[in-house]
């Protein structure tokens, strides 16, 4: 699943049409605050930058979206995801006031529930709900385009996660996925990629997906 927070946004739509011809599953966007310099975003801005592209990306694309909301939202917003059409949405429970009403909400209008969590985020809100998420992502990185990759960490989370939920949930990892880490990550309970540079940092985005998945599988069948 490419995650479009690592395209170039100077040349968006040739970056989306690569993406549509690639064979990619599903398209991730993150919206959270984020630092350009010495400038904080706030989340206002976050937000509303969020639904700015989410509209551009979903005018352009068949390509399901899996929308992941790390900021302090509500309702009111992820009304307007889902009005723009948003596949899956991902929230964190522990910043919000009302996550099960959100949770309620994105039910009712068959769109996916997805949770996320952190290395330190405290697993009480997904063992609480895991019987109502499509999917679990778990961030091994620093918010803001790449950081320092926690792979043990990670992979101590992804097994922990995979015991709570079993086999009906999907677990996904975000941060640090290459053809290198892929196996260890799958290994340890994840079954869904995000994927940032090792897509888009490629001269060729089928040929990089298609070795990802390759890998992954391979993993699956031992």
């Amino acid at each position: 699943m490419p995650s479009i927070i690592t395209a170039r946004f100077d040349m968006l739509d040739e970056e989306l049409e690569r993406i549509n011809e690639s064979g990619a599953d599903l398209l991730h966007i993150d919206v959270y605050p984020f630092l350009l310099g010495a400038y904080l975003y706030s989340e206002l801005s976050a937000l509303n930058m969020g639904l700015l592209l989410v509209d551009f990306i979903k005018r352009r694309t068949r390509i399901p979206i899996d929308l992941h909301l790390s900021i302090d939202t509500d309702l009111k917003f992820v009304k307007k995801c889902v009005k723009l059409g948003a596949d899956r949405i991902i929230i964190h429970p522990e910043v919000l006031e009302e996550p099960d009403a959100i949770i309620d909400y994105l039910i009712s209008e068959g769109v996916g529930v997805g949770l996320g969590v952190t290395i330190s985020s405290d697993l009480t809100h997904v063992e609480r709900r895991k019987n109502r998420v499509d999917e679990v992502v778990l961030v091994a990185v620093n918010a803001n385009f790449g950081g320092r990759v926690r792979f043990e960490e990670a992979c101590r989370k992804l097994k922990k996660l995979r015991k709570i939920c079993g086999e009906e949930v999907d677990i996904a990892i975000d941060g640090g996925v290459n053809t290198l880490t892929a196996p260890k990550f799958v290994e340890s309970g994840a079954n869904v990629l995000v994927v940032g540079k090792s897509i888009f940092r490629s001269n060729d985005y089928r040929k990089a997906v298609e070795e990802l998945r390759r890998v992954a599988e391979t993993t699956l069948k031992k």
